[in-house]
């Protein structure tokens, strides 16, 4: 069953990124022969207008094979090689730029059908035998100050709590619209070493324009997590961490059994890493690809075919290196689980 979720969230983000390279190059007037669904054998296929679609008996891979993109081809007018560096620029970036896209729909289906923790100061949850508990603070109500200190966010009300120095504490709450006060004192909670008083948030559901906004900005923000955590282990500040495809598919196992919604997060930040591991400038990856398209648009016309494939070459057995010596730890870090 792990296995099979990997294949199928492997297979939607791959899908969607060569989506993106096929309908970018379709629109920059790039034919496209074949957009094949997974890889291996052919176990169906369809002849479309221009295109062959094809799905094949593995679902994990995509590609997209354009006209004009192999040694054989270069001279075809239409092709790839010889189109403009803008028009290979937009078909090389338009696979990760999609895969951003899949990121922010997956999280705006989240917040808008699951929500988001709210900021307000509103109780969601209170755990057993807390002070919380104990001073009869119930669901839904609304902590409206804390001491003489007034209260409008969640975060405002943690900062006091924290500040406390495990003193006791008065809140004044509003429930069913009436203010109510009460008193408690935190505790220490072990793990965090921060002041708790044993509430939780409430939930808050997005509308679409909301969510699409969250959405972005969580995908930005992962972005951004990303780029520092591999700037930091190429300078050797942190310890390179790559997973290969064991990895994934534990990782995998480990999001479907907290749920679907927790599967339906890791397919979303599984994207993003695609996204920004695909636009590293390594030969074979498409920022590899891109870094040749800006010595061609500096030098006025492409390098030659064979430096080019041999570019490729170079960079495809490097990430098949890489993604062995991944697999390998990913085995030795099971074994040692």
């Amino acid at each position: 069953m792990t296995f099979l979720l990997t294949f199928i969230v492997i297979g939607i983000i791959a899908t969607v990124h060569e989506l993106g390279h096929f309908f970018v190059a379709r629109k920059q007037g790039i034919p496209v022969k074949e957009l094949s669904l997974g890889i291996g054998p052919k176990i169906m296929q369809r002849q479309g207008k221009h295109t062959m679609f094809s799905l094949r008996i593995i679902p994990i891979f995509a590609y997209v094979n354009m006209a004009g993109a192999s040694p054989d081809e270069e001279h075809m007018e239409n092709g790839y090689l010889n189109a403009s560096p803008g028009a290979k620029a937009k078909v090389l970036l338009a696979g990760s730029a999609m895969n951003v896209v899949l990121a922010i729909v997956i999280f705006m289906i989240i917040f808008m059908g699951v929500g988001v923790l709210s900021n307000e100061a509103l109780i969601g949850t209170v755990s057993e035998n807390s002070p919380a508990s104990e001073a009869g603070l119930e669901e839904g109500d609304r902590i409206l100050a804390i001491g003489e200190q007034d209260v409008e966010t969640w975060n405002e009300m943690s900062q006091i709590i924290m500040e406390s120095g495990m003193q006791e504490l008065s809140l004044s709450i509003e429930r069913d619209g009436q203010e109510q006060v009460t008193a408690l004192t935190p505790y220490e909670d072990v793990e965090t070493g921060r002041l708790m008083i044993g509430i939780g948030r409430s939930i808050e559901r997005l509308n679409p324009f909301q969510a699409i906004y969250r959405g972005a900005v969580e995908s930005f923000t992962f972005i951004v997590l990303m780029v520092q955590g591999i700037f930091m282990m190429l300078t050797g500040a942190a310890p390179a961490e790559v997973s290969g495809p064991v990895g994934i598919a534990n990782m995998v196992r480990q999001a479907s059994d907290a749920g679907f919604i927790s599967l339906a997060y890791f397919t979303a930040i599984l994207s993003l890493n695609l996204a920004i591991i695909n636009m590293l400038p390594l030969p074979g990856l498409d920022g590899g690809k891109l870094i040749l398209v800006l010595i061609e648009k500096i030098r006025g016309k492409r390098l030659p075919i064979e430096k080019e494939s041999y570019i490729n070459l170079i960079g495809f057995v490097l990430l098949i290196a890489i993604m062995l010596m991944a697999t390998y730890k990913d085995i030795l870090r099971l074994i040692g689980n």
